[in-house]
């Protein structure tokens, strides 16, 4: 019997490896001519098409490559990166090939007309155009893209930002711009977004109830702008959200319940605050954020007193945290904020009118 199945198996080595070579071939073959597609380069990853065209100088050439007779309509990545020949992508552009991802970065490209990708209305799931020059996006177009999950455009100089359509945008990255605002309506329309980062803009404010439609949000980042103030119920949310972070603005106040539902992380490091009011961070800690509020200028006076006394609360606050004079409130002792308690007797036996 060991004989026999050594036989066998040698008889079946020939087999295997025809059936190998085959499937090697078939996934080569699937890239068209070399010649056909120059300067761009086809590759296959797991039977999955690929193109890198950061070659190109004119756009003419990928209109050429990706005209309608493309024998293949169907691939998987596109890549365009480090380019400075191309500076606008025309409409129709790229045929009927539709792409799962496109990754275009670090190029002079500041127009993308509307229907420049429209061959992967159905298909695209990630798009990535970051560091590029785009001062404006199509955003209304945002609704035809039915499968993406992720837009990125970080690092560009777009100044506008217009409300969003998608039942099935995950991820919205606009860091890096030129933004002033965010429409108060914005997310209206994209039930479901979990991550929105627009760090380093200039945006001044956010309307009260932006985020509050957002079932699934997880973070924001608004790091680097130019919020000096943040009004009541700006940041409302459904308590999944984990990390807003608003580090690095110029924030000297905060409304009443201006932030709700923050369960994992607040950071407000680098503001203007002075003061670290009851009515506006109680709420926060009760929801089980952790705050960090490193170089603020806070002024530990008795406003700040039902943090220091309250261990639990304290124990949210990160290390580093200074008073303005640079104690650390992990420091403070309790007691020396008896004199507020004196303080209030005093005054509400004054209020009463008696001596």
């Amino acid at each position: 019997m060991d004989s026999f199945a050594l036989i066998f198996c040698l008889a079946l080595i020939p087999f295997v490896n025809s059936l190998q070579t085959v499937s090697t071939e078939g996934e080569v073959d699937l890239c068209p001519d070399p010649l056909e597609i120059d300067p761009c380069v086809c590759y296959t990853e797991d039977y999955d098409i690929n193109f890198d065209c950061s070659g190109v100088v004119t756009e003419d050439q990928l209109r050429k490559i990706f005209a309608d007779s493309f024998p293949g309509t169907d691939a998987r990545k596109l890549t365009i990166k480090d380019n400075n020949f191309l500076t606008v992508l025309h409409d129709g552009v790229f045929g009927k090939t539709q792409f799962v991802e496109v990754h275009i970065s670090g190029t002079n490209i500041h127009t993308i007309e509307t229907g420049a990708f429209s061959g992967s209305y159905n298909r695209v799931v990630k798009m990535v155009l970051s560091d590029n020059k785009l001062v404006s996006f199509p955003f209304g177009e945002v609704a035809n893209f039915t499968m993406l999950e992720q837009l990125d455009l970080t690092s560009n100089v777009i100044d506008n930002l217009r409300q969003i359509s998608s039942a099935s945008l995950e991820d919205l990255f606009v860091g890096a711009n030129m933004l002033t605002s965010i429409p108060a309506n914005a997310f209206k329309n994209t039930p479901q977004l979990q991550r929105f980062r627009a760090g380093r803009n200039m945006i001044a404010g956010i309307d009260e109830l932006t985020f509050s439609t957002l079932k699934y949000l997880q973070q924001v980042d608004l790091t680097a702008n130019k919020i000096a103030k943040i009004e009541r119920h700006t940041f409302v949310f459904n308590g999944t959200v984990t990390s807003l972070y608003i580090s690095f603005n110029s924030i000297s106040s905060l409304g009443a319940n201006a932030m709700m539902g923050v369960t994992n992380m607040v950071n407000i490091e680098y503001n203007s605050l002075k003061t670290f009011d009851e009515e506006v961070w109680r709420t926060v800690l009760e929801d089980g954020a952790i705050v960090s509020i490193k170089n603020n200028p806070l002024q530990c006076d008795c406003d700040i007193r039902w943090l220091i006394v309250d261990d639990n609360f304290l124990s949210q606050i990160m290390s580093g945290a200074t008073c303005e004079d640079g104690t650390l409130i992990h420091e403070i002792d309790p007691a020396y904020f008896d004199y507020c308690i004196a303080t209030t007797v005093t005054q509400n036996i004054g209020d009463t009118g008696f001596d």
